[in-house]
């Protein structure tokens, strides 16, 4: 079974037809045979109901003997003439002989009667009398076939008889019957059965070229071709190929799908080249990050320390704004006890502003001087809100800036 796994398609195809012609031809011959044999058997069966029947009338007139009515002699007499007329298929016949073997009673060839038939043999040398006589002591009755020529030939031809004893007579009688005719029809069905077997092996064949032409297309090669590529794509290789198979064919598609395969792997690789290119530029990346990392930590640190001076500075600022502010309040309370003490004495003076002339350019001078004061203090009021707003800019400006931000010193406040 190994050995036929490993042929072409075509070979197992042919193979199968033959086998399938040679399952044919022996059904054919087993049918022939058995034909034959029916027909053998329903010639033995006609035969041996005939001597079955040609023995009754031998019974019969041997009745006639024991009921006194006939002699032996006559009994014998008549039996004789009445088988020597008896005829069935036209030409078909009965003979008596009996154990010496003397033929007692033959239609055809009277002039055996009497004789000895000791010697009597067809042409393969059977001595027929003897066999006759043989199967009646071994089995009472039987068949022989020998060669016999037909009446009005020559020839010998294929005979079969059937022999029963009559023991009372010691009388052997039988008949036979030609069958040359079953050995024609054999032939003729032999060459009917022949020309149907013939007519089989040419559709067999057709039918078989045709369906291992249409699987051969439909796989495009020999299975044996696809285990190999597949048993090596399975291992790893990716070069082979099936450039022969014809398109729309199963090696064709084979074919495809390894090319596809192949392309499939290679565009991995070089998508994993690239990805091991990518994974190198970010490391890269990486190590300039935390190099930077480090530089704004440092950056970072100097930041806090100017923001830490700059927190002090700003301290400072604060303090001498509060003073400027503490010191505007103060002026302010004083020019508003000055201005209602101008006020007063500008009441007074207008009281005594008639008597007191002295008295109202010393008061010009005071309102003069008010307002002075009164000048300064909104200038020192200025200064404060715009040294708050100062203040206030620089912290934010520190903030935004961060490690890149103007950095404050000591000696800068």
């Amino acid at each position: 079974m190994s050995g036929f796994s490993t042929l072409r398609v075509a070979t197992r195809m042919q193979i199968l037809v033959g086998l399938a012609l040679v399952g044919v031809l022996v059904l054919c011959l087993a049918a022939l045979f058995q034909l034959k044999d029916g027909m053998i058997e329903d010639r033995k069966a006609k035969i041996r109901n005939l001597v079955e029947y040609a023995h009754t009338q031998l019974a019969f007139y041997d009745e006639q003997v024991k009921a006194g009515k006939l002699t032996l002699e006559q009994a014998q007499t008549l039996a004789k003439d009445a088988l020597r007329k008896a005829r069935y298929d036209d030409k078909e016949y009965f003979w008596i002989n009996d154990l010496h073997p003397r033929v007692v009673m033959h239609p055809i060839k009277p002039e055996l009667e009497g004789k000895d038939q000791t010697d009597n043999k067809d042409p393969t040398g059977k001595a027929l009398y003897l066999e006759f006589v043989k199967v009646v002591k071994s089995q009472g009755a039987g068949f022989v076939d020998y060669l016999w020529a037909k009446p009005g030939l020559t020839e010998p031809q294929p005979k079969l008889s059937y022999v029963k004893g009559y023991e009372p007579w010691g009388w052997i009688i039988g008949t036979g019957i030609y069958i040359d005719d079953v050995d024609a029809a054999f032939r003729k069905n032999a060459m009917t059965l022949g020309g149907i077997s013939l007519a089989l092996l040419v559709a067999l064949s057709l039918v078989g070229w045709q369906v291992s032409t249409g699987i051969l297309k439909q796989l495009g090669g020999e299975p044996q071709v696809a285990s190999e590529v597949m048993q090596r794509v399975a291992a790893g290789d990716l070069t082979a190929s099936v450039s022969t198979a014809p398109a729309g064919s199963m090696l064709h598609a084979l074919g495809n799908m390894v090319a596809s395969l192949r392309q499939m792997v290679s565009e991995i690789n070089d998508d994993a080249n690239r990805l091991v290119g990518n994974a190198e530029k970010i490391a890269t990346a990486s190590n300039e990050v935390a190099k930077a990392a480090e530089e704004q930590a440092e950056a970072t640190s100097s930041m806090a320390a100017a923001i830490e001076e700059l927190t002090v500075s700003s301290n400072h600022i604060s303090d001498s704004a509060n003073e400027t502010a503490h010191d505007t309040s103060a002026a302010v309370e004083l020019s508003g006890q000055g201005a209602k003490r101008v006020l007063q004495a500008s009441q007074a003076i207008q009281k005594i502003s008639e008597t007191v002339s002295d008295a109202s350019d010393r008061i010009r001078a005071l309102e003069e001087r008010a307002n002075q004061v009164s000048s300064i203090a909104n200038v020192i009021k200025d200064i404060a809100g715009q040294t708050n707003l100062l203040a206030l800019n620089a912290a934010i400006e520190a903030a935004r800036a961060g490690g890149t931000g103007p950095r404050f010193c000591s000696g800068c406040r």
